[in-house]
């Protein structure tokens, strides 16, 4: 989990250098782009072939999992990466209140002050007058909702599939959408930094990593 949490803040950190250039639609589609490309392969030249189990929770993953990575992405070109990440993160409040809420888990009494801190650290970095944009923060926290959604299908799809096939239902999901949205708002780049499109590449690796690693 802290390999994941490391390989996570340097995506964090290539999408803030990367959207100087490149629109958040062009760097999430490179990411589920990659993302496919690289799931694909490993399902081949391991040939355990996708065979999912659990559909319900794959589909239900990949469709939240999809809408939470865009619009990560997207809050951080809209606002600093430090604080679209801190408010994207506190997807554990939504975790645990929609695994009680809907999934039946319990809710341990050591969570509640947690979560309690979570949420007053997530209305101190909305109130501390740093003039960022609403649009991005509202992305950020609607990215938390619906990685809390995303993470408790994960939980259960992961006790029957393995953490590759539950990381290219996101990517299935989210390349159409995103590479659409790209094109019709004009993120798709005419001309780019070749450092640019690098690291957006570069990204998608290193996101698959992080996911892998997560799910595992």
């Amino acid at each position: 989990m802290l390999a994941a949490a490391l390989l996570f803040a340097t995506t964090t950190t290539l999408v803030r250098l990367a959207s100087n250039t490149l629109s958040g639609y062009f760097i999430s589609m490179m990411r589920f782009a990659v993302g496919a490309v690289l799931s694909v392969g490993w399902l081949w030249f391991s040939r355990r072939g996708l065979h999912i189990v659990n559909k319900r929770d794959w589909l239900l993953r990949g469709l939240y999992g999809s809408l939470s990575m865009t619009l990560s992405y997207i809050a951080i070109s809209k606002t600093s990466g430090g604080r679209a990440t801190m408010l994207s993160n506190t997807y554990p409040i939504f975790v645990a209140l929609f695994g009680r809420l809907f999934f039946g888990q319990k809710l341990l009494p050591t969570a509640i002050p947690a979560l309690v801190l979570c949420t007053a650290g997530s209305v101190i970095i909305l109130n501390d007058g740093s003039g960022y944009a609403l649009a991005g923060d509202a992305m950020a926290l609607l990215s938390a909702v619906f990685a809390g959604l995303a993470v408790n299908h994960l939980k259960r799809a992961r006790g029957t599939d393995n953490p590759v096939s539950l990381y290219l239902s996101p990517c299935i999901f989210g390349l159409p959408v995103v590479a659409s949205l790209a094109w019709t708002t004009g993120g798709m780049p005419v001309t780019a930094h070749p450092a640019a499109i690098a690291m957006a590449v570069g990204l998608g690796v290193i996101v698959f990593g992080a996911q892998i690693l997560m799910s595992w």
